[in-house]
């Protein structure tokens, strides 16, 4: 469950998920469904437009990279090494995520 930070106000200016130690007040525990924590996740989304369509551009750039050395337009190796880090990481787990995803094995019949 999620510690809140407010401000004078009592408006949230800060998540986390463990109590933090700070000088400018308290961390308090709140409900995750929380009608405040749900506003202050809002006004973060309003802040920043690109914050939704980021994840999504990950992704785009993620297949591009891979269409251009399966083309043979770069060698995975010609990329710096964080970014080789990066890349497979997120390749296996998407593999394993995958996996958990799959609910029907070969042997289960299709939808009519």
């Amino acid at each position: 469950m999620p510690f809140i930070h407010r401000n004078e106000a009592g408006k949230i200016t800060a998540v986390s998920y463990e109590e933090q130690d700070r000088n400018d007040g308290y961390w308090e525990w709140i409900d995750g469904d929380s009608t405040d924590l749900a506003h202050f996740a809002t006004l973060l989304q309003q802040q920043n437009p690109l914050s939704e369509s980021d994840l999504d551009f990950v992704r785009v750039v993620e297949d591009l990279v891979e269409v251009l050395i399966e083309k043979n337009f770069i060698h995975f190796t010609d990329l710096p090494v964080k970014a080789q880090q990066k890349l497979s990481k997120r390749k296996s787990l998407r593999g394993k995520l995958n996996k958990q995803l799959d609910l029907l094995d070969d042997e289960s019949e299709g939808f009519l």
